[in-house]
């Protein structure tokens, strides 16, 4: 696998010019994660003409949900438009009287936001106190100080990492009190919280969808556990305390699943179909499911299959391999009759090894072995002639 990433600062003109040299230069088979809402903004159109899969956006814009106008883009994260509602919904019933302040990036990122209160506000919504901001500006010191002249008591801050620890900073030395929530997008400690003065953030509310480094809950977890590892690997002397190299790693390891589960097919067709058709199921044993994209319709059995330690050293003795149960559309396709499934295992090529034909056949005679002790399959002849 070729991995390219290019630097686009960004910024939009130049997320164009790096995403054209991607798609037309290096012909990429797809691209993935590519960060923030307006250099996506900008590039979509071009990359859903060009037909390249765009996968996991790294922007949480409410539009990456509209498979219909870009069907070759799937975002990652939450929807922001979807968390500002919850927001809303949560200051309805702490504050109910509450006079809301809203500080957002001037852009689709910030907009939804704004979008997602007036969702739950309605009518109410005319009251709400709004003040925007460009990427460019050096300070939002002029906003906060409008913001807070208005006489709110609640703010919601809309803001990317440097400007949401500006406005934590600024609240603060202003010692103005509102109930203040923040975006999820920069609830980062290390990016945010020390920058701003960890003793100023005391009291802002957020919400999360990843697992915070910082938090004691998850000094046992196996995923972040992995994470650490490969930090202390490859990363040795960052900041582990930043939650975006968690961000990173989580979306890194979405784009290596849809990658496996591909197969040997990484047509553009494919890794579309994969990405949007996402299954993996934890079998429990941390190698094993690093390893394999497992699928199926019932996790409990699943699990009792893969639990023959046997089997799982005979599919992982297979340099490559997919392995399948199918209905009516395996090999021998619709001459099954109902009730009678198949064993199915594919490999690219000719076999000539021996060893690896014998390896085969106990593997398959080893999973029906276990599926008939499981009561999934059944050790009398099904009478299917084909």
């Amino acid at each position: 696998m070729n991995f390219i990433s290019y630097d686009d600062a960004y910024s939009p003109p130049k997320a164009v010019e790096q995403v054209r040299r991607l798609i037309e230069q290096d012909v990429v088979a797809c691209l993935s994660n590519t960060l923030g809402t307006p250099s996506n903004s900008a590039i979509v159109k071009y990359v859903n003409q060009k037909k390249v899969p765009h996968l996991f956006v790294g922007s949480g814009a409410d539009k990456w949900g509209d498979y219909k106008e870009h069907p070759w883009t799937i975002g990652w994260q939450p929807s922001y438009r979807t968390e500002s509602q919850i927001y809303a919904q949560y200051i309805l019933k702490a504050k109910p009287e509450a006079k809301i302040a809203i500080l957002y990036q001037n852009d689709d990122f910030g907009k939804d936001y704004v979008a997602g209160v007036k969702d739950v506000l309605k009518d109410r919504f005319e009251k709400v106190v709004a003040a925007s901001y460009e990427v460019t500006d050096p300070t939002i010191d002029s906003q906060a100080i409008t913001l807070q002249n208005s006489g709110a008591d609640v703010l919601i801050s809309a803001a990317t990492p440097k400007f949401a620890a500006q406005i934590i900073r600024k609240v603060a030395d202003m010692n103005w009190k509102p109930l203040h929530l923040l975006t999820n997008v920069s609830t980062s400690v290390g990016a945010v919280m020390e920058p701003a003065g960890v003793e100023r953030g005391i009291g802002v509310i957020s919400s999360a969808y990843l697992k915070d480094p910082t938090d004691p809950q998850w000094k046992d977890d196996a995923g972040l556990q992995h994470w650490r590892d490969i930090m202390k690997k490859y990363l040795p002397d960052a900041d582990v305390s930043d939650s975006f190299y968690v961000y990173g790693y989580a979306a890194t390891m979405t784009t290596i699943h849809t990658l496996r589960a591909c197969g040997t097919d990484f047509s553009r067709e494919n890794l579309m179909r994969q990405a949007t058709n996402m299954q993996d199921v934890e079998v429990g044993y941390p190698q094993f499911d690093e390893d394999f994209v497992i699928k199926g319709n019932d996790e409990s059995k699943l699990r009792r299959l893969f639990a023959n330690e046997r089997l799982r050293q005979l599919i992982e003795a297979q340099p490559s391999i997919r392995l399948t149960v199918k209905d009516d559309e395996g090999f021998f396709g619709a001459h099954f009759p109902q009730g009678a499934d198949e064993l199915y295992f594919v490999v690219v090529g000719v076999i000539k090894d021996i060893d690896r034909l014998k390896a085969l056949y106990e593997l398959f005679a080893e999973t029906l072995q276990t599926l008939c002790e499981m009561g999934s399959a059944y050790d009398h002849d099904p009478g299917v002639r084909l």
